[in-house]
């Protein structure tokens, strides 16, 4: 059951937000508060690691003050009056043939992931069946790196923007097909330097840009020996 708060309500709420930050460190010991604050740290990277960023000067501090853990409970209160006062919005979901095609990869790719905990937020039926990742899911890159669903399908639009379609809808010829195919292999030899096996194939521990053109080099390469 979801209950409805007014825009007056809100304010209400808002208003009172500092003074009940205030109540709850005055009641609590420094050892405990301390704690509280490292969770609701964590718990905000987790469930919204966008909404930190204004946070990043406390998150950055050598050490947490009194000061500090009545911001971090207030900013919490607020965030979660502001969440909870929000109309319902509709959530996209994706599929994880769609979710494969934004990040270059196979389907198996997707559900070890999911699997790994390496895409989080995600609902897990029997044997990933009829699986749908929400566009708020996290993805943890393998060099930590976070980002929702929605920013990757932001980025993978951006760059089918500069690019362009590549086929738009016509035929080729062989040579015509082998000339595209090394002109995109070569953007990618200039971006890094080298051949695959000399550059990105050596990289163990890749950043998400880096996982992404990794598999489209590759697919790349094997589309040249497919003609």
């Amino acid at each position: 059951m979801i209950y409805m708060i007014t825009k007056e309500e809100v304010d209400q709420l808002l208003a009172s937000s500092e003074h009940i930050s205030d109540a709850i460190i005055a009641a609590e010991n420094p050892k405990d508060s301390l704690l509280w604050s490292k969770s609701i740290l964590n718990y905000m990277e987790k469930v919204d690691p966008s909404s930190l960023q204004s946070l990043s000067e406390i998150m950055n501090s050598p050490e947490l003050g009194k000061k500090q853990h009545k911001i971090i409970f207030r900013y919490l209160l607020e965030h979660i009056i502001k969440v909870g006062s929000e109309e319902l919005q509709y959530e996209r979901t994706y599929s994880t043939g769609q979710i494969a095609k934004f990040f270059g990869v196979s389907t198996q790719t997707i559900h070890a992931w999911i699997k790994e905990g390496r895409i989080s937020g995600v609902e897990k039926s029997e044997r990933f069946k009829h699986i749908r990742i929400p566009e708020t899911a996290i993805y943890l890159s393998s060099i930590k790196e976070r980002f929702t669903i929605a920013q990757i399908i932001e980025m993978y639009e951006e760059e089918q923007a500069k690019r362009g379609s590549v086929d738009a809808g016509q035929e080729h010829t062989y040579a015509e097909r082998l000339s595209q195919l090394s002109t995109e292999i070569s953007i990618f030899e200039n971006k890094y330097g080298g051949s695959f096996e000399n550059t990105l194939g050596k990289v163990k521990t890749k950043s998400l840009e880096q996982e992404r053109d990794a598999s489209e080099w590759q697919y790349l390469m094997r589309k040249v020996r497919e003609l």
